[in-house]
C-alpha cells in the first residue's frame, strides 16, 4: 500500500485525511474513501489486522484493468515457457553438435598425422626413384658399352671370312 495518503479520493475529489477511514491502492498508489470504493468499516479492519496473510487490494480502476493485464502475463508466461523448452532443445542439439566437432576434429587430426607419414613415405620413395632411374641409366649405359665391345669381335670375323 501507498506509505503516505496525499492529495484527493480520485472519485469523490475529497482530500483524504489521516484520520479518514482509507485504503491506499498497491497499483497506482492513490488513496481512496472507504465508502467510495464500496468497502465496510469491518472490511477495512480485517485487511489491517491481517497483513500475515499479505493481501493485495486495488482500486476499482486498477482492478478492472488488472484482470487485462494479468492475462497478458499468463499469456507471455506460456510463451516463455516455450521459448525455454526450445531453447532447452537448441542447447542439447548445440551439445550434441559440439561431441560431433570433437570427434570430427580427433579424426581431422588424425588425418593430418597420416598426410604427414604419407607425405615422408613419398619423399622416401621419390628418393628411391631417383636412385633406380640413375642405375637404370648407368645400367643402359652399361648394356650399350657391352653390346659394343661384343660387336667388335663379330666384325672381326665378319671381316676375316670375307
Amino acid at each position: 500500500m501507498p506509505k503516505y495518503k496525499d492529495g484527493k479520493c480520485p472519485k469523490c475529489q475529497v482530500v483524504v485525511k489521516n484520520d479518514d477511514s482509507s485504503i491506499g491502492c498497491e497499483l497506482c498508489e492513490k488513496w481512496y474513501h472507504i465508502k467510495c470504493q464500496g468497502i465496510s468499516e469491518s472490511e477495512l479492519k480485517f485487511i489491517a489486522e491481517h497483513k500475515e496473510l499479505n493481501l493485495h487490494w486495488f482500486c476499482l480502476t486498477c482492478d478492472k484493468n488488472f484482470k487485462g493485464v494479468l492475462q497478458e502475463l499468463c499469456k507471455l508466461n506460456s510463451r516463455v515457457d516455450i521459448v525455454e523448452t526450445k531453447f532447452d532443445d537448441l542447447d542439447l542439439r548445440c551439445n550434441g553438435l559440439e561431441s560431433k566437432y570433437d570427434s570430427l576434429e580427433g579424426n581431422y587430426s588424425g588425418l593430418a598425422t597420416k598426410c604427414v607419414d604419407l607425405g615422408n613415405k613419398y619423399r622416401g620413395v621419390e628418393k628411391d626413384l631417383t636412385t633406380l632411374s640413375r642405375e637404370v641409366k648407368e645400367m643402359t649405359s652399361d648394356i650399350l658399352a657391352m653390346k659394343l665391345q661384343m660387336q667388335e669381335p663379330e666384325r672381326f670375323l665378319t671381316s676375316c671370312l670375307k
